[in-house]
C-alpha cells in the first residue's frame, strides 16, 4: 500500500480529492471545512505511507461531531 500510495498520488491529487468531496455539504462554510480536513488527512496519509491513522481520526471527527450535534439539539 506504501508504495502505491506514494507512487500515483502527486501534490494536486489530494487536493483535487479534498475539494471533488466539498460539494456533498452543505454551505460554503461546510465546502471549506471538507476541503481542508480532506487535505490534511492527505497530508497524513503521505506523511505516514498508512490509511489507519486517518482512518482512526476520521471516526474521532465523525463521532465529536455527531456528539457536538446532539449537545446543541438540547440547548434549543
Amino acid at each position: 500500500m506504501r508504495n502505491i500510495a506514494r507512487r500515483s498520488l502527486g501534490p494536486g491529487d489530494y487536493f483535487i480529492d479534498s475539494v471533488w468531496a466539498g460539494p456533498y455539504v452543505p454551505g460554503t462554510v461546510g465546502v471549506i471545512q471538507t476541503a481542508v480536513i480532506g487535505v490534511v488527512f492527505a497530508r497524513l496519509v503521505l506523511r505516514w505511507g498508512s490509511l489507519w491513522p486517518v482512518i482512526i481520526a476520521h471516526a474521532l471527527l465523525n463521532s465529536f461531531s455527531l456528539i457536538m450535534f446532539r449537545v446543541l439539539a438540547g440547548l434549543e
